[in-house]
């Protein structure tokens, strides 16, 4: 009989291992991280989804942002599942409230992606990638490289979701 410990050492290396590796622009997600994303956010994403950020591509950020981990934080103050900035929630609202799934969807898709989708749009630059990038980093990051590569990821990451 293998020792429970040994198991657990093994599926932890697995795991860190698996679900994600950033460099040369390769980011990758685990099949039990890919198949608990979209069991636990699917239905969200696809009431969510609008002709420019799709289920898929909303499954996508959550992958490359958290890897489905609820209760995700940021070097740089970031929460939940989208890792969304605490300036963008209402000053009243609590670390448990800010968490929640659906509290995450909608500040992700109405006061991030919603006003990034429109400036693209207008500056006729709108493609998921550049949507990505800007959400990664900020208003003028679908012109750097860094969040370029970030958007690269979730446009990969949204077609393991379609």
């Amino acid at each position: 009989m293998i020792p429970t410990i040994l198991i657990v050492a093994v599926v932890l290396a697995i795991y860190f291992l698996s679900v994600g590796s950033q460099g040369k622009g390769s980011y990758t997600l685990s099949v039990a991280a890919i198949t608990i994303i979209k069991r636990e956010f699917g239905d969200l994403a696809r009431q969510y989804e609008t002709k420019f950020y799709p289920a898929a591509f909303l499954l996508g950020i959550i992958g490359r942002e958290s890897q489905g981990v609820r209760s995700a934080r940021g070097n740089s103050g970031e929460v939940g599942i989208f890792q969304i900035m605490p300036f963008h929630f209402p000053k009243s609202m609590s670390d448990k409230e800010r968490i929640k799934d659906k509290t995450q969807f909608e500040i992700a898709t109405g006061s991030v992606l919603s006003p990034y989708a429109i400036r693209l749009i207008n500056a006729e630059r709108f493609t998921e990638r550049n949507l990505a990038a800007m959400y990664n980093g900020g208003p003028g990051g679908y012109r750097k490289t860094k969040p370029q590569s970030y958007g690269r990821d979730v446009e990969r990451l949204t077609k393991v979701f379609d």
